[in-house]
């Protein structure tokens, strides 16, 4: 929490205010997700949700940072489509207003309060989480499912708990020692799963660290290309795999993705030409963030959003994020079997855009001059192997960098 704290204190001029309505409109939507979960609330979701975008707006308003924020083509064709898709389907598209609301808040205020905030909010969850299972407002069930053995963690679905404490991945991007805070979040995982027998966090968990060794390695050379190429190429296979598995209901494939198959097949199989062009209009139910993002704002909105994510990847490649990049190659992973990436209420989604509509500033500060402070200059030869490392960490923006480098 130090770290986290000290992330929030250490920003480019921000003012305090807006950064608390920015923790408490995080909170607030991390906070409904845990309350209406577990069943200790039972009404009134919208109202907090709206209450939620308040804080959001009002954080913005009240945001006064040296730095200019740059909107690009793909934020505001999303922007139409959203405005689009709400003049169609009226409150079936507050997700995406959250998502793209949520995007623009971090990008104004940095990638370092994103983590501040984020890391800050999961902790908060956590001991709230624990509070109430101590008091008995939430009561943890084990049923059995053929020879699975699951807990809930007192979740009304456990595959809800799972995404929860999923969030636990956002410390490595946060604190120094990112290799013991990887290991504490694997085995973290490890326990949730073997709680809670959920695919989805061997999957996430596993493609995290495969990710992050991988971009590590790929960051020291070719200028982040390879990096680029692999995440890029990570991107179009869950989206378009995610769009066939529509066409190939497999009985065994089925049934290993419990029925994630047949489901998305009758979805896609249902649309019709305007489905594809604005959106399907109605609730959908169905574990895949991808058709969940389709069915809600159309082909034009989802291609939007694609790119504008591509550009993301392309400025954490070229800076050398390996853990932000891992984040998000992971969470795309997991897309293809939840619809966590368009719940904004859950952390892990929130983190996860917060880091694309964050990422192509990256791109711009990798330049010089940047006022993110995500890039130093890159010229090493000569120091000091310890030199190299602390300039490594001050590059990444991490903590313990309490002066910006020198640019003179």
């Amino acid at each position: 929490m130090n770290e986290a704290r000290a992330l929030l204190r250490h920003t480019d001029g921000v003012n305090s205010e807006g950064r608390v309505l920015l923790f408490f409109g995080v909170l607030l939507l991390g906070g409904s997700y845990l309350l209406y979960s577990t069943d200790v609330l039972s009404g009134g979701r919208f109202v907090v949700r709206l209450a939620a975008i308040y804080l959001l707006l009002m954080s913005i308003v009240l945001c006064r940072t040296n730095k200019p924020t740059a909107v690009s083509l793909c934020v505001l064709a999303v922007l139409a489509c959203c405005i689009l898709s709400i003049i169609l389907y009226e409150s079936e598209s507050v997700n995406l207003i959250v998502i793209v609301l949520i995007g623009l808040c971090f990008r104004r205020y940095g990638i370092r309060t994103l983590l501040g905030v984020a890391a800050a909010v999961v902790s908060v969850l956590f001991a709230a989480y624990f509070f109430l299972l101590i008091v008995g407002l939430i009561e943890p069930v084990v049923y059995s499912v053929g020879n699975r053995t699951r807990n809930t963690l007192g979740f009304s679905n456990v595959n809800q708990g799972a995404l929860f404490f999923l969030s636990v991945f956002v410390f490595p991007l946060v604190f120094y020692g990112k290799t013991k805070w990887c290991l504490a979040a694997i085995i973290s995982s490890a326990i949730l799963f073997s709680v809670t027998d959920t695919r989805s966090v061997l999957l996430f968990s596993a493609a995290f660290v495969a990710f992050y060794f991988v971009f590590g390695r790929f960051s020291r050379f070719h200028n982040g290309r390879g990096a680029l190429f692999f995440s890029e190429a990570i991107l179009l296979a869950t989206f378009f795999g995610s769009l066939c598995m529509g066409y190939f209901d497999n009985p065994i494939l089925d049934g290993l993705s419990s029925g994630r198959v047949s489901m998305a097949s009758d979805l896609v199989n249902s649309f019709t030409l305007q489905d594809w062009l604005f959106g399907y209009g109605q609730p959908v139910w169905i574990d895949n963030s991808y058709l969940k993002i389709l069915a809600s704002c159309g082909l034009p909105g989802t291609l939007c959003l694609l790119a504008f994510l591509a550009v993301s990847m392309r400025g954490l490649s070229v800076t050398g994020n390996a853990e932000r990049l891992a984040f998000l190659c992971a969470s795309l992973v997991l897309g293809v079997l939840e619809s966590v990436l368009f719940r904004p209420e859950i952390m892990i989604s929130i983190i996860f855009w917060g880091i694309v509509f964050c990422g192509p500033e990256s791109s711009k500060n990798s330049s010089g001059g940047g006022a993110e402070g995500d890039s130093a200059p890159r010229v090493t030869s000569g120091l000091h192997p310890r030199s190299k490392h602390l300039l490594r960490f001050r590059r990444e923006g991490c903590i313990g960098c309490d002066e910006e480098p020198d640019r003179s």
